[in-house]
This record gives C-alpha cells, sequence and structure tokens, in this order.
C-alpha cells in the first residue's frame, strides 16, 4: 500500500515543522489521484473519515497504531494522510493538488491571501504573521468549518505545499 512512519503528537509549531519534514518528499501523485483538493477532501478521502471507512476504499490501510502518536501513510495514488484512531484522517496532501480558489504549488503569497484573507481561527495570528514567522499560513477553508488549509511557502514566498486539516486536531 505505501510506507507507514510513526510520530508522537507535540506543541502544533513542533508538528508543523515535523509534518513540513515528514511530507517534504511524498511521491508525485499516480494515475487516478485527484487534482483538486476541496473542502471535504482528496480524491475518495475525507478529513474525519473513519480508519473503517478509509480502509474500504481499498486504497489505505492503516496498519498498527502507536498509543498517542500520529501515523502517516502514502498510498499508491501518491495521496499521503496522517490519521489517529481517534479523529481517523486529520490530514491530507499530494504533489500536484490545487484548491477549489485556484491556489497550488508555485502561486504566491499574494495570490494565496487573496483567495484565502481570513486565518483558520483567532489562535493563529494574522497571515502575515504566520507567514513571517513560520512561513506557513492557516487558513479557513471555504465551506467546511471543520478544517484548514496549512499552505506552505519556500524561500521565494511560492506554495510548496498544501494540506488540508481537521482543525479538531492539531497535534497531527
Amino acid at each position: 500500500m505505501g510506507r507507514t512512519t510513526t510520530r508522537t503528537a507535540g506543541a502544533a509549531a513542533v508538528a508543523t515543522a515535523a509534518l513540513a519534514v515528514l511530507l517534504g518528499g511524498c511521491a508525485a501523485a499516480g494515475p487516478g489521484a485527484a487534482s483538486t483538493q476541496g473542502s471535504a477532501g482528496l480524491g475518495e478521502f475525507r478529513i474525519g473519515m473513519s480508519l473503517k471507512d478509509a480502509e474500504a476504499t481499498g486504497q489505505f490501510q492503516h496498519g498498527r497504531e502507536q498509543p498517542g502518536a500520529c501515523m502517516s501513510t502514502t498510498n499508491g495514488q501518491g495521496i499521503t494522510m496522517t490519521w489517529s484512531g481517534r479523529y481517523g484522517i486529520t490530514m491530507l496532501t499530494a504533489d500536484g493538488v490545487s484548491t477549489p480558489e485556484g491556489i497550488r504549488v508555485g502561486s504566491t503569497y499574494a495570490e494565496v491571501k487573496q483567495a484565502y484573507p481570513r486565518p483558520s481561527g483567532p489562535l493563529a495570528g494574522t497571515l502575515d504573521e504566520q507567514f513571517s514567522e513560520l512561513h506557513v499560513v492557516y487558513v479557513q477553508v471555504p465551506g467546511n468549518a471543520a478544517a484548514a488549509y496549512a499552505i506552505q511557502f519556500d524561500d521565494t514566498s511560492r506554495v510548496r505545499q498544501i494540506l488540508l486539516k481537521l482543525k479538531a486536531q492539531r497535534d497531527c
């Protein structure tokens, strides 16, 4: 199916940094992989989807869970997901995805800010604060109050990766 790794839950900033390292080398999306990461999910997968439902797709095998840890796997279609037994699928991404609002790898920070003018919540700080401190912005997903996009930027202020995350589980 794919590779599975374990990451212990920690502070949100540490988890973001670890996730960026973990997902930085995810495989390119294979044939049949979804190209648009919508407000609820990617391909057959949905944020918050139970592990049982995810396995029923035939494209996910969760293996053995480590208590108190977040797990990550990349399936045969190049979709990388983070999951936990408690929350189900907590994060989805793949190389080459775009959002319904047209943001994709290579989009500028100005384009992201125009498409998503609001941060995902009051504790996240302003978009400019997030960008300058972390080179990541957490924005509200239109049409899904339970989800946020974590959009990572490279050193040229262009989008490097787009993660769709379940807001209820900040550590995964």
